[in-house]
């Protein structure tokens, strides 16, 4: 997209113009999850005034974020992180399990929905590393082992 060009100049308000019309040109039944993602990333920079165009700067901040169990905070931060660098799948992952922190359902599905559509395998080995590592419930293995098989 050339929305990501412009995300990775600062320039939300063109990025999310030109998002729209790739939607209105495709479609909105026909856009990804990682398409849908990317639109409601551009969405917060913009709202936010985000200034720091850097993806390790925002993981770092995720990681801070995090460890203090500001979940929600570390979410997006995760988000832009992995929107200013698209291949970042490791950030995906971790936005993922802040959302499920935060018990946000539609973000967690969202985030899962575009993992599976941009790197599964990736995706699930990331997740099930940090969870492991960190010693979260079993609830939330169980579901990535039911998102895995549905892949």
């Amino acid at each position: 997209l050339i929305s990501d060009c412009l995300v990775g100049q600062g320039k939300y308000t063109e990025a999310q113009s030109e998002e729209r019309t790739y939607v209105e040109q495709i479609g909105e039944a026909n856009i990804t999850l990682a398409i849908e993602l990317k639109l409601k990333v551009t969405e917060y920079l913009r709202n936010n005034c985000i200034k720091i165009n850097n993806s390790t700067y925002f993981f770092n901040e995720a990681i801070s974020a995090s460890n203090s169990q500001e979940f929600e905070k570390a979410m997006w931060f995760f988000l832009i992180a992995w929107r200013m660098f698209d291949g970042d799948i490791e950030s995906l992952s971790n936005a993922f399990i802040s959302a499920y922190n935060i018990g946000n359902l539609n973000m967690s599905a969202l985030i899962i929905g575009a993992i599976k559509e941009i790197n599964p395998d990736e995706g699930n080995r990331y997740i099930i590393s940090n969870l492991l590592s960190n010693s979260k419930d079993q609830t939330l293995l169980e579901l990535l082992r039911l998102v895995r098989l549905l892949h």
